[in-house]
This record gives C-alpha cells, sequence and structure tokens, in this order.
C-alpha cells in the first residue's frame, strides 16, 4: 500500500523543499563510479539520481508513486524511469551499485514486503556490487 502523501499531486509538488539535499546524498554519490550501473529503489522525485548520471555509466530509477515520478522525469530525460515497487520489481539486469535512501524503507509496512524488497536486492546486485541502505525519521 501506498502513502496517500505520494499520490497526492497537490502535495507532492511540495516534497523537495522539504527534502533537500542532504548529507546522506553527499555519502552515496562518493559511493558511484564511472563505471557503474546504478539502480535507486524509491527514487521519489529524482533529487539525488538526476545528479548521479554524469557519475556513472547508467541509471535506473524506480519508483511507485505516479506523481513523483511526474516530477522526476522533470529534472532529467537520462535516468530510465521505472513505476514500480521496491518489493516486487523485476529486470534481467544486475546492477553494480544499489542503493536505498530518504523515505523509502518506512513504506514497506510488513516484514513480508521487507524481506521480498532483499531478495530482490540480492537477485539484482552483481557478486561484486555495493548495495548502500539509509533511513531518514526512522
Amino acid at each position: 500500500m501506498i502513502d496517500k502523501l505520494y499520490q497526492d499531486s497537490n502535495l507532492v509538488q511540495f516534497y523537495d523543499y522539504d527534502n533537500p539535499w542532504s548529507e546522506s546524498y553527499d555519502v552515496i554519490s562518493n559511493f558511484v563510479k564511472i563505471d557503474d550501473s546504478v539502480l535507486d529503489i524509491g527514487c521519489g522525485t529524482g533529487t539525488l539520481v538526476s545528479k548521479l548520471i554524469h557519475r556513472c555509466k547508467e541509471i535506473y530509477a524506480l519508483d511507485i508513486s505516479v506523481e513523483m515520478l511526474t516530477i522526476a522525469k522533470e529534472k532529467t530525460s537520462n535516468v530510465n524511469w521505472i513505476h514500480a515497487s521496491a518489493s516486487s520489481f523485476s529486470f534481467d539486469k544486475k546492477f553494480d551499485f544499489i542503493f536505498l535512501s530518504g523515505h523509502s524503507f518506512q513504506t514497506l509496512l510488513t516484514e513480508n514486503d521487507r524481506l521480498k524488497l532483499l531478495k530482490n536486492i540480492e537477485n539484482h546486485l552483481k557478486d561484486d556490487g555495493t548495495f548502500v541502505f539509509d533511513s531518514r525519521n526512522p
């Protein structure tokens, strides 16, 4: 289930004002290498990935909220934007770097959804890949 906050276009338009660039974005950015394929799970309005695209080979970014993705797509067209759930996405691709940041983890309300997410990460991360996770306002 998705929080109505992230579905209301009248509220989503203010998301970036309440959630500007933060030090945690700097930390995540430092992990990205020029040849990396990157997956952002729960990309929201795309603030971080729109800045990372110039630091890596390719980026896929997914979010369950169409409204959030609409704003994200306005920031850059150089990202592969995907409408999908963090607990049920599936690509025929593995990534060098996967991250989950901000409020993304808090949207997974059941243990089953959290376990599905972790299994998805395992299935989509290269053997020598890196996964970074943070959480805001736990």
